[in-house]
C-alpha cells in the first residue's frame, strides 16, 4: 500500500471554483491537492459571463487582463432578437448601465472554458500544490484529526490515500462529496430539460456576431426549433441551447450531428455554412440548493444549485 501523503488542504473538483481555489491557496503558501476526474480543464464553454466582483477578483490575482483578452469586446452585453443571424433583427436589449465610475474592473463576456484555462495557467505552476487531473475521489473518512481521501486515476486504476486537515467539495451539483455527506439539497430538481450543442464556423463578418452576447433566433420557418446562440469569441465559437423538453427528452428523436448542422445552417440564415461539430450535451436546469454547508472538517463549494449534467455527449 502506498504511504499516505498529508496536505493540509484537499479538493474535490478541477472547475473554476477548484481552480480559483488553488491559485489563492498558492498565494497564501498553503499546500493543497486538486483532483479531477476529468482529463483537462473544460472543452464545453459552460457558464458565461464574470461580473464585477469577479473581475476585480482576477485584477488582484494578476489574470484579469488575461480573461479579459478572451472574451467580448465593450458593449456586446445586449440579447438580440432575430429571425436568422444574417437575417431580420427584431429587437434588442439595452446594454447594462456603465459601472466604471465604482470599479475599474468591468464585467467581461467570457466561457468558463476560457476562464478554467487562464486560472489552470497560473495555479499548475504552483510551488506549494498539485492539480491531478483524470483522478478521482472514491470516497473519504472524518477522523478525529481531519480527512483520510481515497483517490483513483481513472486512466490507470491507480490507488492513494490522503491525509487532509480539510476537505472542500468542489464538484459540481452532482458532487459526490455532498452525496456521501447525505446533505439534501431543497427545491425542485427538474424545470426544464435543454440541450447544448457546441460548433464552429467563422460568422465574423456578421454585425451581430460582434456587438450581442447572446442571440434569439425566432425562425418564421415552424420546421426550425427555436433557440438561443451564446456568443463565445466573436468570430467562430458558438454555442445553441435549446429547450428539448420540461422533466425529459420530449423530440420525437434525439438530433444527429447532421441534423444539428442543418439547424445551425437555419439559425444563421446561411444554407451553404461550413460548420463543425465540437462537443454536444444535453442537462436539466433545476432549482435546488444543498441545505448545508459544512459538515465538520468538510465544506461544500461551487455550483451546488440551478443546473446538472446528465449526458456530456461527444
Amino acid at each position: 500500500m502506498p504511504s499516505t501523503p498529508s496536505v493540509p488542504v484537499f479538493v474535490v473538483g478541477g472547475g473554476p471554483v477548484g481552480l480559483a481555489l488553488a491559485l489563492l491557496l498558492d498565494r497564501f503558501e498553503i499546500p493543497f491537492v486538486v483532483v479531477e476526474r476529468s482529463p483537462s480543464t473544460t472543452v464545453h464553454p459552460k457558464s458565461r459571463g464574470c461580473w464585477p466582483r469577479t473581475m476585480e477578483l482576477f485584477r488582484l490575482w494578476g489574470i484579469e487582463d488575461a480573461v479579459r483578452a478572451r472574451g467580448l469586446g465593450d458593449g456586446a452585453d445586449v440579447f438580440a432578437f432575430v429571425e436568422s443571424m444574417s437575417g431580420r433583427e427584431i429587437g434588442r436589449t439595452m446594454p447594462e448601465p456603465d459601472v466604471s465610475h465604482h470599479t475599474p474592473a468591468r464585467k467581461s463576456f467570457v466561457a468558463q472554458d476560457a476562464v478554467e484555462e487562464e486560472l489552470y495557467a497560473v495555479a499548475r505552476h504552483s510551488r506549494h500544490g498539485q492539480i491531478l487531473f483524470s483522478t478521482e475521489c472514491t470516497g473519504f473518512e472524518l477522523t478525529a484529526d481531519g480527512v483520510i481521501v481515497g483517490t483513483r486515476n481513472v486512466e490507470t486504476g491507480a490507488t492513494q490515500q490522503w491525509h487532509a486537515d480539510y476537505l472542500l467539495g468542489a464538484d459540481g451539483a452532482g458532487s459526490s462529496v455532498r452525496r456521501q455527506l447525505g446533505i439534501e439539497f431543497d427545491g425542485p430538481s427538474t424545470i426544464a430539460i435543454m440541450a447544448n450543442d457546441y460548433w464552429r464556423a467563422d460568422l465574423s463578418r456578421l454585425p451581430v456576431a460582434r456587438q450581442a452576447a447572446m442571440i434569439r433566433i425566432l425562425p418564421t420557418d415552424p420546421a426550425v426549433p427555436p433557440a438561443t446562440i451564446l456568443n463565445t469569441n466573436g468570430r467562430d465559437r458558438w454555442l445553441t441551447v435549446s429547450q428539448i423538453g420540461h422533466t425529459e427528452d420530449e423530440r420525437d428523436h434525439p438530433w444527429t450531428d447532421d441534423e444539428v448542422i442543418d439547424i445551425a445552417r437555419a439559425h444563421t440564415g446561411i444554407a451553404d455554412l461550413d460548420v463543425q461539430i465540437i462537443n454536444r450535451s444535453t442537462w436539466r436546469v433545476s432549482r435546488q440548493v444543498a441545505r448545508e454547508f459544512r459538515r465538520g472538517r468538510v465544506f461544500l463549494v461551487g455550483d451546488l444549485k440551478p443546473a446538472a449534467q446528465l449526458d456530456r455527449g461527444r
